[in-house]
């Protein structure tokens, strides 16, 4: 399968110290860095582009990449997509995709560049028929591939969110959900997002909440007595709160905009416990679901539910105004008010005055005086001349 011209332009090598352009060669079936000479394989028409390749080909590989563990993601994600399967997985999802799209409601994306990033089967990306260009990168090539089989329009790049092989400000929007709990330095695939976004964008994550209930749950379940009496099933996730994406915003200039809520926790720290999903029949975890759902698009964009539930959402952008609450408008207004006072003041004390009083500003007077002192000591007639 042939890379097309508009998604080839977009591609450049991962190494940071490069970025160099790539181009096919081998009839097809790499990509060839300008630059340093790296190549990068492409398979099924999906290049697979990873900065330290050449030494470790094994090193991208992850959870996801094991054959039986993509083929189950996919098959249970696609059938959410149809609004199949049990029915905590679609309630799941359709929490996970509507909390993005409370975000973006204001965000015009018609016709625009739509990077979804850890993309997995490209769930997201089917959210925005409007959109122009839709890109997915993600790191296992074989959810990649499930996903080029059902979208053969979507762009998919395979590599990490660590290094994109983006150039500068291809995407009007770049988008994040429930990746970056596996990423061991987060704050680099941020900055990574925000390099690849037009100043015209906006960038938005979606994480677990580490102020939620479900935070203390996994902590437990993670300690090595629990691994072997009930395994978590991960050695490393991570979650976060909304001071830590802030950080990370205010470290790359983005200005946060809105926040939501998605989902609550209670399936793992209450339901879990108690067997409901293999207990209850589908009827009562629908209706039970439908609840907590119809509650979340009540609440999820509240200040204290936005911050708190078990996955918190955010947007920002990377030219707008930083919103500001009453309190601050009121503070701002009346600043304002006694500077324009004060400035109206001292106009009155200079109007029609060609002397000054010492005392208007002594402080400055004096160290006018003591500069005009040093320049004299400094000629060698003492300023005479």
């Amino acid at each position: 399968m042939r890379i097309k011209k508009e998604f080839l332009d977009l591609l450049c090598c991962p190494k940071r110290n490069c970025r160099g352009n790539l181009f096919l060669v081998e009839q097809n079936s790499a990509l060839k860095c300008s630059f340093c000479g790296d190549e990068y394989p492409v398979i099924d028409g999906i290049p697979v582009v990873f900065p330290n390749a050449a030494y470790s080909s094994e090193l991208h590989k992850r959870h996801w990449d094991a054959e039986a563990n993509a083929a189950a993601y996919a098959k249970k994600y696609d059938s959410y997509l149809k609004k199949e399967g049990v029915p905590w997985g679609i309630y799941t999802h359709i929490s996970e995709m509507e909390a993005i799209k409370k975000l973006t409601k204001e965000v015009d994306l018609k016709g625009k560049t739509i990077l979804d990033c850890g993309c997995g089967n490209g769930r997201l990306l089917t959210l925005y028929p409007e959109a122009g260009m839709k890109i997915g990168i993600d790191a296992s090539l074989l959810l990649l591939q499930a996903a080029q089989k059902r979208e053969p329009d979507f762009f998919f790049v395979c590599g990490q969110l660590e290094d994109m092989p983006f150039k500068d400000a291809i995407a009007d929007f770049s988008v994040s959900v429930r990746v970056f709990q596996h990423l061991k330095v987060p704050e680099h695939a941020f900055a990574e997002m925000v390099r690849v976004t037009k100043p015209s964008g906006h960038v938005a994550l979606e994480l677990y909440n580490k102020l939620n209930l479900k935070e203390l749950y996994k902590r437990f379940r993670m300690l090595k007595w629990m691994e072997k009496i009930k395994p978590w099933g991960l050695s490393y996730d991570r979650y976060y709160s909304f001071r830590e994406i802030e950080k990370w915003c205010r470290d790359n200039f983005v200005k946060t905009q809105k926040y939501a809520g998605a989902g609550w926790g209670v399936n793992f720290y209450l339901f879990e416990p108690i067997k409901f999903r293999r207990l209850a029949p589908d009827w009562l975890q629908k209706f039970v679901y439908d609840i907590f759902l119809r509650i979340e698009n009540a609440v999820g964009t509240w200040p204290f539910f936005s911050k708190t539930m078990e996955k918190v959402c955010i947007i920002g952008s990377l030219q707008a105004k930083p919103r500001r609450n009453l309190i601050t408008k009121v503070a701002d207004r009346m600043r304002t008010y006694f500077d324009v006072k004060r400035a109206l003041r001292f106009e009155g004390i200079l109007k029609d005055r060609n002397y000054c009083f010492v005392s208007d500003d002594k402080e400055h007077l004096t160290s006018v005086l003591y500069w005009f002192k040093r320049a004299q000591d400094a000629t060698a007639d003492s300023g005479i001349s």
